[in-house]
């Protein structure tokens, strides 16, 4: 994990294990994850539209979400 200048915590994690329709960071690119082996371009916006094929074991970033549980 890692935390930027915001104050946002960025958790590492391969494409296989990102939700599907989670948005994340990888290339210097925003993704959003379409199925299990796909992701859309959403930015940078002069280019978003595209849908790529990722390998499972393709390293991307996503803001850490915390939960409790109930705890």
């Amino acid at each position: 994990m890692r935390i930027d200048s915001a104050g946002t915590i960025w958790k590492m994690s391969y494409f296989r294990g990102v939700p599907k329709g989670e948005e994340f960071h990888c290339n210097g690119n925003r993704w959003k994850k379409q199925s299990t082996r796909t992701a859309r371009l959403v930015s940078p916006a002069r280019l978003a539209g595209p849908v790529f094929y990722f390998r499972a074991t393709t390293v991307c970033e996503s803001a850490y979400k915390e939960s409790n549980n109930g705890l």
